[in-house]
């Protein structure tokens, strides 16, 4: 699920973690450009995309600027000079010839 986040959805507990309150259902809120150290990424949830994601049963909300599209793509590995990137899963070749990077959600989701 992909949603834009309104003053009321947002909230943190203890003063430090921040959660998202979706419909009764509170996601840890995992901010992309910290982790993978963006700069002038969109830091304002309310600004950006949140994208809400699972595994293995555990649920957060990833922060990314926006979304361009949704599309089924084949995951490719990376090879050995791009291999061990943190929350980084493979590549994907998209219809226009871009490279697109996967991510790893299950090392995002431990890590939030």
């Amino acid at each position: 699920m992909a949603l834009r986040p309104d003053e009321d959805t947002l909230a943190k507990i203890q003063g430090a973690q921040e959660i998202l309150n979706i419909r009764g259902k509170v996601f840890p809120l995992f901010r992309l450009h910290n982790h993978f150290k963006i700069p002038n990424a969109e830091t304002d949830p309310k600004a950006g995309t949140v994208v809400i994601v699972e595994n293995g049963g555990k649920q957060c909300g990833l922060l990314a600027d926006g979304m361009v599209s949704k599309q089924e793509v084949v995951i490719k590995s990376l090879g050995s000079m791009m291999q061990g990137i943190p929350g980084v899963s493979g590549g994907a070749i998209l219809g226009d010839g871009n490279i697109a990077l996967i991510l790893d959600t299950a090392s995002l989701i431990s890590a939030a």
